[in-house]
């Protein structure tokens, strides 16, 4: 499968690793179904500004 990726699979030497440590993040969720919110996505991507209907969203700590 790495191959799909790098041209010599994972003994690619052009292949470096990172760690990335969190410490808080931001998370937001929608009450309506995915595709509701597609097309909200799509009509902000367009300059339309969709009626915010509320949702979920906050901080976490991690």
């Amino acid at each position: 499968m790495a191959k799909t990726w790098f041209k010599d699979g994972k003994e690619d030497p052009a292949i470096e690793l990172i760690k990335v440590t969190s410490e808080d993040a931001y998370y937001w969720d929608t009450r309506k179904n995915k595709m509701i919110s597609l097309i909200k996505f799509a009509m902000g991507s367009v300059g339309i500004t969709p009626k915010n209907e509320g949702g979920v969203e906050g901080n976490l700590t991690l």
